[in-house]
């Protein structure tokens, strides 16, 4: 006897959702799992990715287009799915969508943009958003340089002093700004009185 199942997005959906609450998992875990094994489960992932509920797997299609993972590459869709998260209080978001604008991928190079993001994340806690903007004003990206912002972005951060270090590093070799030795002295001194075992070598 044949089986005949009527295409139902909303029905798969709660099927798929009460899986992944069985299994402990979250929703977007469990869709990935199935794309691994069928590719044509995307129309099923950009279906969920619609609804405003389902921010994890706004999140992780946006992931997906950037990376190029199982579908084609594509940075104006990974930066589409960002922004539809972030509507939707997604942190990790606001931190890749940083990223994109820092590097100009899908968008117009602006480090003043991924410093407001950056600013966003950071001001909900996120101590790889303040990393991120805490390199930011020490290069003075998007903002203006400040040594004091940086402290105050890494205080209480358990790696602070390697984040210090690696800011001299930055102007050791001459990574996005112009070489300075004097300036990673300087960086590295920091890093040091802050408690940075190595950096004095």
């Amino acid at each position: 006897m044949k089986v005949i199942v009527v295409k139902n997005y909303d029905e798969a959906i709660n099927w798929y959702t009460k899986a992944a609450k069985q299994k402990g998992r979250k929703l977007s875990e469990v869709l990935l799992n199935c794309y691994k094994y069928d590719s044509n489960s995307i129309d099923w992932i950009i279906k969920v990715a619609e609804k405003d509920e389902y921010v994890e797997v706004q999140y992780h299609l946006a992931r997906m287009y950037e990376q190029g993972y199982r579908v084609e590459k594509s940075y104006e869709e990974a930066v589409k799915w960002y922004k539809k998260a972030i509507e939707n209080n997604s942190i990790e978001a606001l931190i890749s969508l940083a990223l994109l604008y820092e590097r100009g991928n899908g968008v117009n190079q602006s480090y003043e943009e991924a410093a407001k993001l950056y600013s966003s994340a950071a001001n909900l806690g996120n101590y790889e958003a303040k990393c991120n903007l805490a390199k930011l004003y020490a290069l003075g990206k998007g903002v203006e340089r400040s040594k004091d912002e940086v402290l105050r972005l890494l205080d209480g951060y358990v790696d602070r002093e390697k984040e210090l270090y690696l800011i001299g590093l930055i102007f050791y070799e001459g990574v996005e700004v112009e070489k300075s030795y004097e300036e990673a002295i300087n960086w590295w001194n920091l890093a040091v009185e802050k408690g940075c075992i190595g950096a004095e070598y």
